[in-house]
């Protein structure tokens, strides 16, 4: 904005030692407000309201129950209109490549309070109550986007939700804990509430509806859940009676610490493989791209692990990256050895020599492979490495060229493991407790990044650590320098790969 405006057109408090722009304070940003002069731009902005309670009691909402914090947008661009008074177009920006819901609701939000500010302090202008910007990652400037539906959905909240979700006792508060809760502030807290309380929550699989309705039959733990014999049990919502088996198995699990079966068998995982791959992903939501891709390659009881990192968060860094990868992959697979023959009937042999499986351990590792192959299939660089990956994974009948040789080529293990067994852990069947669980007769390897790489509720490898590792400058005070970042990773997706084999062994067997 400095390059293209010039300073007098860029309203600026200074910089933070970081290189950061500094908040413009409350009543710096009320003077531009009501005489811009040739301010064009206000960078970071406070919006404190001046009458905070009489806002929150002209929304209903108890003065006494929620305090409004001060805002601060990223910028406010300054328009005159045709009459010559100003307006003020409020434009957010974020790391990440995607706007969000979130991110328009959040303009929205501003919007409001910048009306009160300007109501109260008596200034002429108003904001624009018609369009906000979002300034992405990789985008050239802001891009606007229609605000009334996201202003009509935050005034209903204001007038609405949270006035009654205010006056609740935090005991009434409608609560759950899934991976979904993972990102949330009160993460911790209500993993600490639900295991003292030995809360349904902790059942994996149980869904906010189900839990409810079983609170409304008086079963509110664990413990009463495996207790009660009631032929309405496991009735009153289609959550409950879709999964009751499932469910009970699980309680019990939890309750007495032992693994059930479930199931004998499972078509998602074939009776054994000649060789294995185990294939990782990690992406980076702010960048948009991948960071790391894994293999491990088991054959004959010998094991051997490759990580493979991108220099960079970028489509450049991801496509080195990728190709890395792939090369990796075709040399695995042209030392395997050919498949096992068919016998005159047309029918495959009994064992298992020959024959290549590739697992992932969950469904998100599964589409950060598919999406990174997608972004390149337009590349043609990358185009017959991408056909020969997806010759590999998704082997064809030659005879018919359709059909996926010898059934399905790949196995998601959690959702085997879902299939197979009730296991004794809580909230969901991540990698690090089940390879606790379930482990070869050798001992295996359970799951055990280094502290501080590992995502709650996930095998994936916190994204946040890539940032460092891509980092140029020096480390952040109490942050990993960018080799130690790098380190980190390849560690925690050593461990993930040869826990994910641990695992296919203990269930094998």
């Amino acid at each position: 904005l400095l390059r293209r405006f010039g300073e007098k057109r860029v309203l600026l408090r200074g910089w933070t030692r970081a290189g950061d722009p500094l908040r413009l304070p409350y009543a710096e940003t009320v003077a531009a407000l009501r005489d811009p002069g040739a301010a064009e731009w206000l960078v970071q902005p406070e919006l404190r309201l001046p009458d905070p309670e009489g806002f929150a009691r002209r929304w209903g909402i108890d003065p006494e129950l929620v305090r409004i914090a001060p805002a601060q947008p990223d910028l406010v661009r300054v328009r005159r209109g045709r009459d010559g008074r100003p307006h003020f177009h409020v434009v957010d920006i974020k790391a990440s490549r995607e706007a969000s819901v979130a991110h328009f609701a959040q303009v929205a939000f501003y919007v409001l309070l910048l009306e009160e500010v300007c109501r109260a302090e008596g200034i002429a202008g108003a904001p624009d109550r018609r369009r906000g910007s979002i300034w992405s990652r990789g985008t050239r400037g802001p891009r606007s986007f229609p605000l009334g539906a996201y202003l009509y959905h935050v005034e209903e909240f204001l007038r609405g939700d949270l006035p009654r979700v205010a006056a609740l006792a935090p005991g009434e508060a409608a609560w759950h804990v899934s991976p979904a809760s993972a990102g949330c502030p009160y993460f911790h807290h209500c993993i600490a509430e639900a295991d003292r309380t030995d809360d349904l929550a902790r059942i994996p699989g149980i869904t906010p509806l189900a839990r409810r309705t079983l609170h409304e039959k008086g079963i509110r733990t664990v413990r009463e859940l495996t207790k009660s014999f009631r032929r309405d049990t496991y009735t009153g919502c289609h959550a409950l009676e879709s999964d009751a088996p499932r469910l009970k198995q699980r309680a019990q699990a939890l309750q007495f610490a032992k693994t059930f079966d479930v199931e004998r068998e499972t078509h998602l995982m074939g009776p054994a493989e000649g060789t294995r791959l185990v294939l990782s992903a990690d992406a980076d939501p702010v960048t948009g791209t991948c960071f790391s891709l894994g293999v491990r390659v088991a054959e004959g009881g010998r094991a051997a692990s490759r990580v493979f990192l991108s220099a960079a968060g970028t489509a450049a860094g991801e496509r080195a990256l990728l190709l890395e990868f792939l090369a990796h992959l075709d040399g695995v697979v042209g030392a395997v050895t050919p498949a096992a023959p068919r016998d005159g009937k047309g029918r495959g042999r009994d064992d298992a020599e020959g024959t290549l499986h590739f697992f992932v351990y969950d469904r998100e590792e599964l589409a950060t492979l598919r999406a990174v192959l997608e972004r390149h299939l337009g590349d043609p660089g990358a185009q017959p490495a991408i056909a020969r990956a997806l010759g590999i994974l998704f082997p064809m009948d030659e005879a018919s060229g359709s059909r996926p040789l010898r059934g399905s080529p790949g196995t998601v293990l959690a959702d085997a493991l879902a299939a197979l067994f009730a296991l004794p852990v809580p909230y969901t069947y991540d990698l690090g407790p089940v390879s606790a669980a379930l482990v070869p007769a050798d001992g295996g390897e359970p799951y055990a990044p280094p502290p501080g790489y590992a995502r709650p509720f996930s095998g994936q490898v916190a994204f946040e650590r890539a940032h460092e590792a891509w980092r140029k400058g020096p480390a952040r005070p109490g942050r990993p320098s960018a080799q130690e970042a790098r380190e980190g990773i390849r560690r925690a997706v050593e461990s993930r790969l040869a826990a994910v084999d641990s695992v296919v062994r203990a269930v094998r067997e």
